[in-house]
């Protein structure tokens, strides 16, 4: 142990006379300073006091009456073996001398020449000072190797040491290199160029250019490599060159790291951009064709508007002004329909609710909404049911069938000028399949999948050929894999197009009167007397639009602005016969209203006429109370054939 500088040098004085040991003090309190002594003259104390004092040098003489010096240097040479120790003695006998020094003591001091202690002790304690320094040097270092071999052993990375000069060779290749290229190291010991015959040989052409370009600074290269069993990867290599006092390059000490799984994460970094960046050019076409499509009709309708005020049309041009209003209007109400579907598709809100539906209700549906396109063009709707009537029952959402089924038939008709569009029922086992197929211009096999995607369209961003805001379709088949289904396409172009809905054949062998459709059922009821209409709506063009479409029917119409006022008016008036309700009014809004309404008169009918128009919104008016449920803006016959299927 080195002396602290700030605390005394402990010495421990083996003697039997009092007056030597207070000499040998003395000289040596010359030299060393602070300086602290204890001195001892037997076995016992001596063994206790390299205990307890731990001395940082002894100094023993030879011959003692109960102890010898020889016997004290054994002993400190077990306990402590670094200590030096010191002969002090009378005895002039150079054998004496020889033999102390054998044994391992550090100096042997005359008493005769006691001058000679304190230089002596110095010395000694200096060289220990030495000696110590160095051993923790080495043991430093021993542990800074064996500390860097076992990181090389248990490390992912490849460590490796490769000799330029004066030979080609490795001399250091950590274990890890079987693990990541299949190669053992003493197979890259055995063929110094193995490194080489795994690179990759299209990455090969690296190492040729590097070798032609002399470099002292450290460098990285990331190169793929084929493993042992074929199998490639991604690397990136540390390399550091090792250039000696000639300025020579005579190796180059490395590390190999795996970063497959980086640069896969990378190029799946790149695609997701690069799918990002597709998506924002798709929605900023989206918006200038869903610009292009609300300015279009909304310029019709604001334009003949203003014609119906002139008083110099004659009666068929306002008729075909009115005409030209309505279509621009039904066309508007076709592109928020889309995006508010579209939107409830993405936000994950859309979900589908089967119920009791007859398939001869979507073959009608078709029918009749499709005929007067269908008359202003050459062509012939033809509709096949290959399902016996009693089969045509199934339980499915009759609702998402239909709009599905609306969608693939408008396709249909818009692109396709003459010849004839076919829409067909069949069913093979458990798979119910409705097909719409045409004579139309077709749709080029590449663009069979990207058709389904929301916001593609195949006319380019200039040239528009056709109308339509590109949701139809990425709607209908968000609605078919509700259903349980999917769509498939066919289509060849310049000879037409295929479009084959399949979703799961859930026949309903009973049903219950419930089922009936509306027409029966307003046949059935009975119209005694004048029925009155409880209108809830506090804007007052909405409330005169209904009040204008009722004017002509035998019913009375009365007019409240909230829903505060539409419970009183249920409270005291006992001829109402059926409320229509909006749903968002002040003082108090249309479900609280009805849920009172419906605790009152449980009887009364209530009809939700609202603008909140998702799925929703319906089951939330029902829930509260209303037997029916029809959004704004609506098509007056709707309304008219609702009203009357209630009363």
């Amino acid at each position: 142990m080195v002396p602290d500088q700030k605390k005394p040098t402990r010495i421990l004085i083996v003697e039997d006379l009092p007056s030597d040991a207070m000499l040998a003090r003395r000289e040596v309190a010359k030299l060393v300073d602070p300086v602290e002594f204890h001195l001892v003259e037997t076995e016992s104390d001596f063994r206790k006091a390299l205990k307890s004092f731990i001395p940082h040098l002894i100094i023993s003489d030879y011959q003692m009456p109960a102890f010898d010096g020889l016997s004290a240097l054994k002993i400190a040479l077990q306990e402590t073996p670094t200590t030096p120790f010191i002969i002090h003695t009378g005895s002039q006998n150079e054998d004496t001398a020889v033999a102390c020094m054998k044994a391992g003591a550090t100096d042997y001091v005359l008493k005769e020449r006691i001058k000679r202690l304190g230089p002596a002790v110095k010395q000694a304690l200096e060289n220990k000072k030495i000696r110590l320094e160095s051993l923790r040097a080495q043991e430093a270092l021993i542990e800074s190797e064996n500390r860097f071999r076992r990181l090389a052993e248990n490390a992912n990375d490849i460590i490796y040491r490769y000799e330029v000069y004066p030979e080609h060779k490795f001399t250091y290749v950590s274990p890890s290199a079987e693990r990541m290229t299949g190669y053992s190291p003493e197979e890259h010991y055995a063929d110094p160029d193995l490194v080489a015959k795994l690179i990759h040989p299209e990455d090969r052409p690296i190492l040729i250019k590097l070798d032609k370009t002399p470099n002292d600074q450290p460098y990285t290269l990331t190169l793929r490599l084929v493993k042992k069993n074929g199998e490639l990867i991604w690397t990136e290599q540390k390399n550091v060159p090792i250039i000696d006092a000639q300025g020579q390059l005579i190796a180059i000490e490395g590390i190999v790291r795996d970063v497959t799984e980086r640069k896969k994460a990378e190029e799946d970094l790149q695609y997701a951009l690069r799918l990002a960046e597709e998506s924002d050019r798709l929605k900023t076409a989206f918006l200038n064709n869903l610009s292009h499509e609300i300015r279009t009709p909304l310029n019709s309708i604001l334009g003949f508007s203003n014609l119906l005020n002139e008083d110099k049309i004659s009666p068929e041009q306002r008729a075909h002004f009115v005409q030209v209003i309505n279509q621009g209007g039904q066309r508007l109400l076709h592109i928020i329909n889309d995006i508010l579907s579209i939107a409830a598709i993405e936000s994950g809100q859309e979900t589908s609710r089967e119920e009791a539906f007859r398939l001869e209700t979507l073959t009608d549906h078709i029918r009749q909404v499709f005929q007067e396109t269908l008359n202003s063009k050459p062509i012939k709707l033809r509709i096949l049911d290959e399902l016996p009537q009693e089969k045509a029952r199934i339980l499915t959402d009759g609702n998402k069938l239909m709009q599905i089924m609306g969608n693939l038939v408008t396709n249909a008709i818009k692109f396709t000028e003459d010849g004839e569009v076919t829409f067909r029922i069949s069913r093979e086992q458990d798979t119910l399949y409705l097909e719409v197929s045409d004579t139309g211009i077709g749709i080029p096999k590449e663009y069979h999948d990207l058709i389904f995607e929301r916001f593609r369209q195949i006319d380019s961003e200039d040239v528009k050929l056709h109308e339509g805001s590109g949701l139809g379709l990425s709607i209908s088949m968000a609605y078919a894999r509700m259903l349980g289904g999917s769509i498939e396409v066919e289509s060849t172009p310049g000879i037409g197009s295929s479009f084959k809905v399949n979703i799961p054949f859930k026949q309903i062998q009973h049903e219950t009167a419930a089922a009936e459709p509306d027409q029966v059922k307003q046949q059935k009821s009975s119209k005694s007397r004048k029925k009155t209409i409880l209108v809830a709506e506090d804007e007052y063009s909405n409330f005169l639009l209904v009040e204008t479409l009722l004017e002509p029917l035998p019913y009375q119409v009365i007019h409240v602005t909230n829903g505060q006022e539409a419970v009183e008016q249920c409270r005291k008036n006992h001829a109402i016969d059926l409320v229509l309700m909006d749903l968002k009014m002040p003082l108090m809004g249309g479900l609280e209203a009805t849920r009172i309404i419906r605790h009152e008169k449980p009887n009364l009918k209530i009809i939700a006429l609202t603008a909140y128009a998702q799925k929703e919104d319906r089951e939330k008016a029902l829930l509260a109370g209303c037997n029916d449920y029809i959004a704004k803006p609506m098509r007056n016959q709707d309304l008219l054939d609702m009203i009357k299927a209630h009363l």
